[in-house]
């Protein structure tokens, strides 16, 4: 579409390139999972009855998602311990909770193994949030999670994924209003199955 757009500009300029975003989708689980391989997500995999790294987007999907649940629970547990509040109260403080998981993900920690793990469930965070607003069409949703994987790609040099990525979000909040709509009508996805 790029090589198209420069060599007839004069006739595909208003053409807004956008990243398919089942194709990011997979991209960031491969990466998500090269992150976090040697970090214990192998064992992670062989307790689930796997033996070698598994390739398959669904079998990726689904482990990065039991992952993520685990991670969070445990950390819902041990920030419990910290803030002295009990499991049902988390959910009235939600936002603390966050903060706290930034603070351990971020540089200050000096915990190298908190800190890697805390910048795993913001990582997943953003990844299950974005198979959500995919499934969902909720196009503020997927821009605020795409804003959360674009480092993975600047991480690991995809290039292509990098400029296309950050030239579709900045694109998108640059749209006119009546493309806006269309947007966050849910317009921007497709159903499988051919549901609305």
């Amino acid at each position: 579409m790029k090589q198209l757009q420069s060599r007839y500009p004069q006739h595909f300029q208003w053409l807004v390139i956008i990243p398919g975003d089942w194709h990011l989708l997979k991209l960031t689980s491969e990466l998500l999972t090269d992150l976090m391989w040697d970090g214990g997500f192998r064992q992670f995999c062989y307790e689930c009855g796997y033996k070698k790294q598994p390739t398959q987007w669904q079998e990726i999907h689904l482990l990065l998602v039991a992952t993520y649940e685990a991670l969070l629970r445990k950390a819902f547990v041990v920030y419990a311990g910290h803030s002295g509040k009990e499991h049902c109260e988390l959910l009235h403080h939600s936002k603390a909770f966050w903060e706290w998981i930034h603070l351990l993900g971020s540089s200050s920690n000096l915990d190298q193994v908190s800190r890697f793990w805390a910048m795993a469930i913001i990582q997943l965070n953003s990844y299950v949030g974005y198979y959500f607003a995919i499934r969902s069409g909720n196009w503020h949703l997927r821009n605020s999670c795409m804003k959360g994987i674009l480092p993975l790609f600047f991480a690991y040099c995809r290039n292509k994924y990098e400029e296309l990525s950050t030239t579709a979000l900045m694109d998108s909040c640059t749209f006119p209003t009546h493309i806006q709509d269309i947007f966050l009508s849910g317009q921007w996805t497709v159903s499988h199955q051919g549901k609305p």
